[in-house]
């Protein structure tokens, strides 16, 4: 339900701002209508290429999911803006990140080329997709993709130790070993691919 930072940039640019859970919808949906044209809400998410429906799915903290789970690059056609220059992508998607981006590095590279700033919340915890080896491969398979072949460059970190009841703050032992502490959630971070 925090719509500052959105709120701000809509008096900048054109915003479009997407979750596809359901108990948030009508607030989301409402808030959007009263802030003008320049901010839009979709009651959708961002997934991998295979999409469809996010109603069998839960989130543990925000509940029911619902509404359409789609690739960044068929959510920017549905925009219209297939040849539109990104000049800020925001992400937070409870998990879905290491596993949305890869795919987009991988089958859309060209779509890194037209984002000049991105900033994501990435998981790191077990209960938000880093719970297996194959999870955290995504993690290095992110690091190279966006940062050694597309030339992202990291200008802000901040750490999330999650939720004070530690449902979401559980690190997987590999990451730990590396010496990330064992009870954070996410980090924020900020990647810029200079023009």
């Amino acid at each position: 339900g925090e719509w500052s930072f959105e709120d701000w940039m809509a008096k900048r640019c054109e915003v479009h701002a997407f979750d596809p859970t359901t108990p948030l919808r009508a607030r989301h949906e409402a808030h959007a209508l009263g802030r003008g044209p320049n901010l839009s809400f979709h009651y959708e998410g961002l997934g991998l290429r295979t999409g469809g429906s996010a109603s069998s799915l839960v989130s543990g903290v925000y509940g029911k999911l619902g509404g359409a789970i789609r690739p960044l690059d068929e959510i920017l056609h549905a925009l219209g803006h297939d040849d539109r220059q990104l000049d800020f992508l925001k992400i937070d998607c409870e998990g879905c990140e290491w596993e949305a981006f890869v795919d987009i590095a991988e089958r859309t590279p060209q779509l890194l080329t037209r984002v000049c700033t991105l900033v994501m919340k990435v998981h790191v915890s077990t209960q938000l997709q880093m719970g297996s080896t194959h999870q955290l491969a995504r993690m290095a398979a992110f690091w190279k993709k966006y940062v050694e072949e597309a030339g992202f460059r990291l200008w802000y970190v901040h750490r999330n130790p999650g939720s004070p009841r530690g449902i979401d703050n559980h690190v997987h032992p590999l990451l730990v070993a590396l010496g990330m502490d064992e009870r954070v959630c996410c980090f924020e971070i900020g990647l810029h691919r200079p023009q």
